[in-house]
């Protein structure tokens, strides 16, 4: 295998309702037919033979479709969301035989724990229930779009964490410019309730069985795993990279970090193959 070439092309698609992306015409298009699209994009638009895939938040499923579906043309995937929650037998063993400092508050209802799933939750089901009424809401006012998006950031990012005004008004624009918001709010009832939602069901159960793998963990993600039960539940991992800061929002809060962890994943896959 010839030397790792430092430089990489980076190909940032916007998801189908997203940003610049035209939404759906017809319902259905969860993560996994999001990996199709993606997987498309990649082979028959831009024909690349090969290439490496990260995400997080919706990307990391979508990482993972796209590893299953194209084995030949994955080199290597990388996510600083792992989809794996700790099943409520292990809690008591992991609780007190492999907890981690500042995890045991993301395993039982004690702590932290009921307050961030009030946090979470009703963001959740709303998008997954009633997409239309927050996101006609939001194309309405400029206002709301700003209310809505940045509570998040606000919630789901490490407290010492310094996004800059211009990086925040930048994504908002994604939305307001494109009028967007609705049918991104979208993908959270197809990926609940849509035809396919059994696949994306059975998906997140078998995930043990993926490809290999590489994982950043930040602390101050939305859900918080021990590094045990996130071991059990992937059983090809390759790197496995843990930081004293950050949260859901790496890529803004810490991008040295997270391109560090993806270019050690391109590495590490190289050396393996």
């Amino acid at each position: 295998m010839h030397k790792l070439n430092p430089n990489y092309e980076f190909i940032i698609p916007s998801l189908p309702g997203y940003g610049f992306s035209q939404a759906a015409q017809v319902s259905g298009m969860n993560p996994c037919q999001m990996a199709v699209v993606v997987q498309k994009l990649m082979t028959q638009s831009l024909h690349f033979d090969k290439f490496f895939v990260q995400g997080g938040d919706w990307g990391s499923v979508i990482a993972h479709y796209l590893a299953f579906i194209s084995p030949n043309e994955v080199l290597g995937t990388h996510i600083n969301m792992p989809q794996v929650r700790t099943p409520i037998w292990a809690i008591p063993y992991v609780y007190f035989f492999h907890w981690e400092d500042g995890k045991r508050s993301g395993l039982l209802p004690l702590g932290q724990f009921p307050g961030k799933m009030l946090n979470l939750w009703p963001y959740l089901f709303q998008q997954a229930t009633r997409p239309n009424s927050v996101g006609i809401g939001m194309q309405d006012s400029p206002v709301a779009t700003a209310a809505w998006i940045l509570d998040k950031f606000y919630s789901w990012t490490d407290p010492q964490s310094d996004i800059s005004k211009g990086d925040l008004i930048t994504n908002l624009m994604f939305y307001w410019l494109t009028g967007s918001q609705t049918t991104a709010a979208t993908l959270y009832k197809e990926f609940m309730w849509s035809e396919t939602s059994a696949q994306n069901i059975k998906f997140l159960a078998a995930q043990r069985f993926a490809p290999s793998v590489s994982i950043s963990d930040f602390p101050f993600e939305l859900f918080s795993t021990p590094e045990v039960v996130v071991r059990a539940h992937y059983k090809h991992i390759i790197s496995y990279r843990k930081e004293d800061k950050g949260g859901h929002f790496a890529a803004l809060e810490y991008p040295e970090t997270l391109a560090k962890h993806v270019h050690e994943m391109v590495e590490l896959q190289f050396t393996n193959s």
